[in-house]
């Protein structure tokens, strides 16, 4: 019976998912505001309640070589001199609802000529990380953590930082 009861519970929690809204490394560099556009949905069968989001964006620096980038994303960890935010309006997300875009501005939306330059040459690397706190009807305590690299194809992995519960 309470193999049953974690078997129904895993496939009705609210399974969380990040996907890039139109072409971020484009959005980063030539919007007039510099930014990170991303979809949330929710997979899973129930709803996601009081949806606190946590965000982390860090411009990394990147030698690039005849060889190659030296950035190496599964080893990348965020530093104190990434900008956080959390948001202050919690949110819902509910299943198989269209997808509800996530706005995040890079220093604060205002990187200067240099920066966007840098990025377009891939001397720095946009990083960011969002980690979802939420409950269900299930559990009053759930994450789910995403971690992604602009790419100049979509986005990259960052695989520490990808998990939930």
């Amino acid at each position: 019976m309470e193999r049953n009861t974690f078997a129904f519970v895993e496939s009705q929690k609210p399974i969380l998912v990040i996907d890039p809204h139109g072409n971020p490394f484009a959005e980063a560099r030539t919007a007039p505001v510099s930014r990170i556009v991303l979809d949330l949905y929710n997979r899973g069968g129930t709803t996601a309640f009081h949806c606190i989001q946590h965000t982390w964006v860090e411009l990394v620096a990147n030698e690039v070589t005849d060889a190659g980038f030296s950035f190496n994303s599964a080893a990348f960890a965020f530093t104190s001199a990434a900008d956080y935010q959390v948001s202050d309006t919690p949110l819902s997300v509910y299943p198989n609802h269209s997808a509800t875009q996530l706005n995040t501005p890079i220093r604060h939306g205002d990187l200067t000529p240099d920066e966007r330059l840098a990025i377009e040459k891939a001397q720095l690397i946009i990083c960011i990380r969002v980690r979802f706190e939420f409950r269900d009807a299930f559990n009053p305590k759930r994450f789910a953590d995403f971690g992604f690299w602009v790419t100049h194809q979509g986005l990259g992995h960052l695989a520490k930082y990808q998990d939930s519960n």
